[in-house]
């Protein structure tokens, strides 16, 4: 697998006190840096947080629901699936928690861009969840 990122950091070298050579890594890629300040940022990723647990409140509480319909292999099988990308949003909930406002592009992309790719991706299972239930 290709690390996306490594074109974002140049190595140099130097010498410590006893003449060893150490390798040391610079970034010098692009930087995201939020339109607020570090307390806003936590309210946001608190915000996200909450929206996570509560849609996975929800999706818990519709396959709490025990219709006729819900014992076929293609209700069961997408509904269990919608659970991935939640997951996976609590990661880059976690990873946008733990980034600083003015963000590297790996941090970038494994917080804000995961969570909305995360949320997309319950869309996208709730709509087909819709359309194998009304099959």
């Amino acid at each position: 697998m290709r690390n996306r990122y490594k074109d974002d950091y140049r190595e140099t070298y130097r010498l410590n006190g006893r003449g060893q050579r150490v390798r040391e890594y610079e970034y010098v890629g692009r930087f995201y840096v939020l339109p607020f300040d570090g307390e806003q940022k936590r309210k946001t990723a608190r915000v996200n947080f909450l929206y996570a647990a509560g849609l996975t409140a929800v999706q818990v509480a519709a396959g709490m629901l025990n219709p006729d319909s819900s014992r076929t292999f293609w209700i069961v099988y997408p509904y269990l699936f919608l659970y991935l990308p939640l997951f996976y949003a609590f990661f880059g909930v976690y990873a946008y928690a733990q980034a600083p406002v003015r963000m590297q592009s790996a941090q970038y992309h494994n917080g804000l861009m995961r969570i909305r790719r995360s949320f997309m991706g319950v869309l996208v299972l709730s709509a087909a969840n819709i359309a194998a239930d009304i099959v």
